[in-house]
């Protein structure tokens, strides 16, 4: 879901082989960044499999991914890379369904 200043994203749950001792899984971090940007930004870790990336630039691609923290405090390997925008002026209205 997105509009001219924000995209929500969700996902499925990460369930760790019973091998891999970090713990199970606690909470999920979201890195997003702007298209034309080298670092991420980390949203606040959530137990929830959705966040809101808040305060974007209008008409604006991003990148962003997910990774699993542990109870250990361990965090995984991130998500592939999903790339999203959010609406410019020219969309008003119809863009918040996407």
């Amino acid at each position: 879901m997105r509009n001219d200043s924000s995209v929500t994203v969700w996902w499925r749950g990460w369930r760790n082989p019973p091998d891999r001792g970090s713990g199970p899984v606690s909470a999920y971090v979201v890195y997003y960044r702007r298209q034309t940007e080298t670092d991420w930004e980390a949203l606040q870790e959530t137990e929830l499999m959705m966040a809101a990336m808040t305060g974007l630039r209008q008409d604006t691609e991003y990148q962003c991914r997910v990774a699993a923290v542990h109870q250990s405090g361990v965090v995984g390997m991130p998500s592939p890379t999903l790339t999203v925008s959010t609406c410019g002026s020219m969309y008003s209205g119809a863009c918040n369904t996407s």
